[in-house]
């Protein structure tokens, strides 16, 4: 057995979400995550996304009991013409969880530092 899907499944709890899926097509939804990995503090943060699994579904029961068991699939081939992926899931501590805390970090020092701009500049 594969360990991925030819398809990728959005699954959600709300059989409303998944009709408006149905009639609009996909659109980003806040999304709450826990982001202890990123800055060691218990706290969490919402995100505008759309998640994507690429579970077969021999082994989508644990999966949908807490996302949800309304969903629809999409084809691979049409996630990428549409610039979608799977969720990617990190281990606390490995290359790439620390890449993408520093990827953050640089962000935030970024984002700091144009609001700090900004305020001069409209002080000025």
């Amino acid at each position: 057995m594969q360990p991925k899907s030819h398809t990728l499944f959005h699954f959600t709890k709300n059989l409303e979400f998944l009709k408006d899926i149905l009639r609009n097509g996909f659109w980003p939804r806040y999304c709450l995550e826990d982001v202890k990995w990123y800055n060691g503090n218990e706290s969490q943060s919402a995100y505008p996304i759309i998640c994507f699994c690429d579970i077969p579904l021999s082994r989508v029961d644990e999966h949908v009991n807490f996302y949800g068991h309304f969903g629809i699939g999409v084809t691979r081939e049409w996630a990428k013409l549409n610039k979608l992926a799977p969720v990617i899931y990190l281990n606390e501590g490995s290359a790439q969880q620390l890449a993408l805390t520093n990827l953050f970090l640089e962000n935030l020092k970024v984002s700091n530092f144009i609001r700090e701009l900004v305020m001069i500049s409209t002080t000025l």
